[in-house]
């Protein structure tokens, strides 16, 4: 019994100088000594069992019931001889210290624990593994600064591609384009000169390289098509010594290559549509030409079917003039008192003012309708434009066609208004026309989203559904030959939309026509 406890106290002062940690335990884990390092570590641990979760160790478990309950610590314990065992605790996450765990076998109830810290030979080998990771490191940093001299190479010739893209896009001008190319490849590559032949001697299908000995100089040639022919070429050089031509350097050439065809083809067609746009403006002039002409020619027609009537309106005060003028002039070759023909001049001087009042005032409305001196636009009131078109067509309304005139004032319209007033004439005589034999047609004036508003319906005849879709077609007349020339109501919507405006029409057969001009009030017309 004493040699057990001088052994035990001996031990205890071995185990207390050692550098290890140094557990006596009962079988059961309960710690019975700890030594000063070890009870450093672990001053409220009391069972050497609840160590077990700190470490670990590969192990193979025959008995699978075991495998949640097998430990490095339980292991130590049950062992009935010496020990030894390699394991890891884990001291933070993904950190890890290697250690030793060695058991002493003291008697059937008491064991000697010892955890060996081997933190410094771990260091070594993990020296060895960190050496190889940087070999490793170097060799993939290496190979990124190759990737990344690689990428920006790439992206300079990327930049060059998008840059010659860009001015492809922005000029028309070829030359320029080459220019600035030409340039570009020079700061891009490493070429000594580059240049473009608009050469028909080059037969090159694909990009080739030459080398020139004598002048030490390598050249690389790549054809620029247009229309699948050769339209020139673009040729780089470069010291024969130095590398050859590089995949990626010829794929840079092939795609300017591309961009200078679709240069040369923008151009062409540039040119092409410009010639196009100047034949289109002399075509559209002589066309603006003709129809100035085909408006006039259908005034006249127009003017043409009132001439009888205008000059039965003229003629009858025309009539009284004369006959006043002969019956003045026989009474002055006759009259004896001077006082009788003073008082025979008095009672027919008025009647004649009259009668010329009446001439003037028509002339004055065919002038106004015809507005052959104003061929300017200006702003003027439209109603005057339809009182003179009534008075030229009272020939035709009189005694068989009541005229209703509802005129709310309506501000000046800026437009040409003998085209205006052919718009006027044109609806107003179909009316007329429309009504067989005795009618009516209203005339209504008024303001609407700023717009001046004429609305001229009548109680004529009508339109069909078919016809009402084809009447402001150019051609287009149900009149009879000889009548009608289909261009009255094509020239009038034409006038009409050409002053920003827009005419509608709503009818139906049996049940008259309506028909809405919409002028605005600052509106604009191209001749």
């Amino acid at each position: 019994m004493v040699t057990k406890m001088m052994t035990n106290n001996i031990l205890q002062d071995v185990f207390t100088a050692s550098g290890d940690e140094v557990f006596i335990c009962n079988i059961d884990g309960s710690i019975k000594y700890k030594n000063p390092i070890a009870q450093n570590k672990y001053p409220k641990i009391s069972n050497i069992n609840k160590l077990a979760h700190f470490f670990n160790f590969e192990i193979c478990i025959l008995k699978s019931e075991e495998i949640l309950s097998y430990n490095p610590i339980k292991a130590a314990l049950d062992a009935t001889e010496t020990f030894f065992a390699n394991i890891t605790k884990q001291v933070k996450d993904s950190i890890f210290e290697e250690y030793t765990i060695t058991s002493l076998f003291l008697n059937d109830d008491e064991r000697v624990v010892i955890l060996r810290n081997d933190n410094q030979a771990y260091t070594s080998l993990k020296y060895i593994e960190l050496e190889e990771k940087n070999s490793k490191l170097e060799e993939q940093i290496l190979a990124s600064q190759d990737l990344k001299l690689k990428l920006e190479n790439q992206l300079v010739r990327t930049n060059l591609i998008n840059f010659v893209s860009q001015k492809v896009q922005e000029y028309i001008n070829t030359k320029k384009i080459l220019k600035i190319t030409i340039e570009q490849l020079e700061k891009t590559l490493d070429i000594t000169k580059a240049e473009f032949a608009f050469d028909e001697g080059y037969k090159l299908l694909k990009v080739t390289s030459e080398v020139d000995n004598k002048k030490s100089k390598s050249k690389l040639l790549a054809p620029v098509y247009q229309d699948k022919k050769v339209f020139g070429v673009l040729i780089l050089y470069k010291k024969a010594s130095q590398n050859m031509w590089q995949k990626d350097e010829i794929e840079l050439v092939k795609s300017v290559c591309s961009l200078l065809s679709t240069s040369f083809a923008k151009e062409e067609l540039y040119n092409a549509l410009k010639k196009q746009k100047t034949e289109l403006e002399e075509a559209l002039a002589q066309l603006k030409d003709a129809q100035l002409q085909i408006v006039q020619s259908e005034k006249m027609a127009a003017l043409g079917q009132l001439v009888a009537g205008v000059a039965h309106e003229i003629n009858t005060p025309l009539g009284v003039v004369i006959s006043n003028m002969g019956m003045l002039e026989e009474c002055t070759q006759r009259a004896s008192d001077i006082n009788k023909l003073k008082n025979f001049v008095s009672e027919v001087s008025p009647i004649n003012k009259e009668a010329l009042r009446r001439i003037e005032n028509l002339v004055k409305t065919l002038k106004n309708f015809a507005r052959l001196d104003e061929a300017k636009k200006k702003k003027v009131n439209i109603i005057d434009g339809i009182k003179s078109t009534l008075t030229l067509l009272n020939q035709e309304t009189k005694s068989r066609i009541q005229i209703k005139e509802n005129y709310e004032k309506i501000p000046p319209v800026s437009c040409y208004p003998d085209y205006i007033n052919q718009v006027f004439m044109n609806i107003l005589l179909n009316a007329c026309q429309s009504i067989k034999d005795k009618g009516s047609i209203e005339i209504r004036t008024f303001v609407k989203d700023n717009a001046v508003v004429v609305a001229i319906s009548d109680t004529g005849e009508g339109i069909s559904k078919s016809n009402i879709k084809k009447i402001f077609d150019f051609g287009f007349t149900t009149k009879k030959i000889g009548q009608g020339t289909g261009l009255g109501l094509a020239l009038a919507k034409k006038i009409i939309e050409e002053h920003s405006g827009k005419i509608e029409v709503e009818s139906s057969l049996g049940h008259g026509t309506t028909f809405r001009i919409s002028v605005p009030i600052e509106s604009e017309f191209p001749y």
